[in-house]
Parts: C-alpha cells; structure tokens; sequence
C-alpha cells in the first residue's frame, strides 16, 4: 500500500528501547508498506477413499511478513551517514522489536523479529538513501491498543458520599460491592489474555476470578494479608503467576494455584467475570488489563 496520509504513521521500536517513526514527514519517509492486512490462513486436509473432495484436519493463520519502502532523506552527506546509523541501530536483528501502526485515532502494535534491514540500493545519494525493510510476525495478530490500554476493574465500589453529610465515627466515603458479576466485551477477531492484579485491603482466604459463562477460574490456595498483591497474566507466551507480599519482593506464585486453575482468556464478544473467595472477598480489589487482537489493519 503507498502510504500517502500524513496522519499515518508506522514505528519500530526495539526491545532496548531505540526505535525509528516513518511516515510522509522527514528524515523518515514510509513509501510503502505490505503485509499488514489479513493473515493467509492453513487448511489442512485429508481425503478419504471413494469420497469427493477432502475432509479439513486442523486449520492456523500463518506468520506474517511483512516490509515497509523507506527512504531517509537527509540535508547533507554527513547528516545523511548519521540517520543510517540511527536506523541500524534501531533495526538491530540481535533484537526483537514491535511494529506500532496509527492511523488517525487508532494504535496498533505487533510484535516482530527484523529480517532485513537498511541495505544499499542504486537509487542512493549523498543525501537519500532507499531501504526495504522486512519484519516476520510469529504472532500474526495486531493488538488494538487505542481503546482498551487502560485497567478493566473487576470489583465495584459503591458510593456512600452523599448530602446532607453526616459524619459519625462508622461514616465510609464508598464500599466494596463484593459478588458483583462484569461484563466485558471483547471487541476483537479472536480470544485473548490479560493481565488480571488482585490487591487485598485486609485479610482474604483462597481468592480467584470466576468465568460465569465457561464456569473456568484462576485461584489461589493461600491466606493473604492486608497490602497483599497477586498478578497472573494469561497473554499468549507472557504467561506467569508472581506474589508480592506487603513491604516485600516480588516472587513466583505458581505453586500457590489452586488445583484446576485455567489460564483465563476473554472470547470474542460478551464475558462474565466475577471475584471470589472463600473469605474475606470484600476485601479485594481486582482489575483486568487486555488487549483485543485483530487480524488487520
């Protein structure tokens, strides 16, 4: 696709940090960019004898590839030979990196491995240089980060400030309203993880969060305290369960899952989830931090 908007922008950034923006504005150009739309998709098939046609075995999106034509456009030859060297360093393949892709206002972010980088081409100059730059996604989903990059809470609080105000020495300013049942809709093209954060206000007996439709869950078999935290993130590949006890360090927690305990993953559409524990629930306070995946963009 030629990239002709000025509203549109492409970024790499690397996993030191270093990274590049291109798009219809200097000393990055984007000329182009492939690669960014529908994933091809693998049917497997087998065929059975004396039967038309074939029967499907299993089906998968494939890796994406992906490149972008960039042209850095420079003042002079020396500032030229700096912005190359700004590039390479960005585009190391020592390093994976990820692909931001915005376009009005809208973000998207995909994680990929650099294959080709800045190269030389015939139609350089001593201030233009061209470059084909190839990235291979293993993941082929983009992760729509423009609506949903901010925390989910799972608990509600319920307001008690009100007038006339009245303040005695049993006067709460808000509650927890434990049980509660939150939907969460899932806007995008497939299932996803997330990072689900449980913060406890006091003490709370084997807490975890509840999927009411798949009737899944994600438990602790544990006493915590007051100051408490617990995390599991249940992102494809980031899966981890961590433990940070009040004034202490972080540690693993995956032996403090309760037996049966699912990763969690919200389906495309509408889900259910809901906090529980054996005691002491209206002491946690729980959030859910996630994504949706698309196929393209």
């Amino acid at each position: 696709m030629q990239l002709t908007d000025p509203k549109v922008r492409i970024t790499y950034r690397n996993t030191n940090g270093v990274g590049i923006v291109m798009g219809k504005f200097p000393p990055f150009w984007a000329l182009s960019f492939s690669g960014f739309g529908s994933p091809e998709n693998t049917v497997n098939t087998q065929t059975l004898f004396g039967v038309d046609g074939a029967q499907k075995t299993s089906s998968a999106l494939n890796v994406r590839d992906m490149e972008v034509i960039m042209l850095i456009k420079a003042e002079n030859f020396d500032d030229l030979q700096y912005l190359k060297r700004k590039a390479m360093r960005a585009l190391n393949p020592a390093y994976a990196g990820t692909l931001i892709y915005e376009v009005l206002d809208k973000t998207y972010e995909i994680d990929v491995e650099v294959i080709k980088g800045i190269d030389e081409a015939e139609t350089n100059t001593s201030t233009s240089q061209k470059a084909a730059l190839q990235f291979k996604a293993l993941d082929p989903y983009w992760h729509d980060k423009s609506e949903y990059n901010k925390l989910v809470p799972l608990s509600q609080v319920n307001n008690l400030f009100k007038f006339p105000l009245s303040i005695t020495d049993t006067f709460k300013f808000a509650e927890m309203k434990p049980g509660e049942i939150i939907t969460i809709e899932n806007a995008g093209d497939a299932a996803v993880g997330g990072i689900f954060t449980m913060k406890f206000l006091a003490g709370v007996h084997n807490p975890r969060i509840f999927n009411v439709e798949t009737q899944e869950y994600f438990g602790f078999t544990h006493t915590f305290a007051a100051g408490d935290i617990v995390t599991f993130n249940t992102i494809r590949n980031q899966k981890k369960v961590t433990y940070t006890p009040f004034g202490g360090e972080e540690q693993n927690a995956m032996s403090m899952r309760t037996v049966g305990s699912t990763f969690l993953s919200m389906s495309v559409g509408t889900n259910y989830l809901q906090v529980q524990a054996d005691g002491g629930f209206e002491n946690i306070v729980a959030s859910l931090d996630y994504s949706p995946l698309v196929l393209g963009v």
